[in-house]
């Protein structure tokens, strides 16, 4: 008799509780099993071509140069590119990360800045939730280090050492081909060091490639 209810309170503990059942299911997974993503997913690569105009100052890169009126150069108005590349994940439809470079030029008669930058790219999808063509609506962040330099008839007139580059850009991927998007991108760059001062704007076309989903 003992036997037999020391089998019975066995298989009671054995076998599993439906409350039991219920809790696990309702517990939280972290967040990893959200919803599936129907727009961007897993690795996107991208690239960006743009007329720019911007305006460029600078100075020959040594302590007794910078500032000094005689030996600035600069471009006031001039046109020029802007073209980027990048490479990174999308991690959810409304967010993406990634790493890139970007190359600014601009010339004005016989003066010219180039430069280059290699970035850290943030794009959101700030209107994600109103659905339609909302969806596509990004707002991209970018934040760099580089190089620029200025040029007269092929001399250098001024340089500016380790730059360092911000940006902002609105963009809206208009057309989408299978894992591929395209469509205008409207930017803003500010490049800046100690020798050296750029402001640049562009508009042009931008492209995307994901993976997924």
């Amino acid at each position: 008799m003992h036997f037999r209810k020391s089998l019975l309170a066995l298989a009671l503990l054995a076998t599993p509780s439906p409350l039991y059942a219920q809790a696990s299911k309702d517990q939280w997974d972290g967040g990893f099993n959200g919803p599936k993503a129907t727009r961007r997913a897993d690795v996107t690569l991208g690239l960006r071509l743009a007329p720019a105009l911007g305006w460029v100052r600078g100075y020959p890169n040594e302590a007794s140069k910078i500032d000094d009126p005689r030996y600035l150069s600069s471009t006031h108005g001039a046109l020029g590119s802007d073209y980027g590349f990048w490479i990174g994940g999308a991690l959810r439809d409304w967010f993406s990360f990634a790493v890139g470079a970007e190359g600014i030029g601009v010339k004005r008669k016989a003066l010219t800045a180039s430069g280059y930058a290699f970035t850290l790219r943030t794009e959101f999808y700030p209107a994600w939730s109103l659905g339609s063509a909302w969806r596509d609506l990004g707002v991209a962040m970018d934040f760099g280090i580089g190089g620029m330099n200025m040029t007269y008839n092929g001399v250098q007139s001024a340089d500016g050492g380790s730059i360092g580059l911000a940006g902002l850009e609105v963009f809206h991927e208009s057309l989408r081909l299978g894992g591929f998007a395209f469509g205008p991108a409207l930017g803003y760059r500010q490049i800046f060091s100690s020798s050296l001062r750029a402001n640049v704007m562009y508009l042009g076309l931008r492209a995307a490639f994901y993976t997924g989903p």
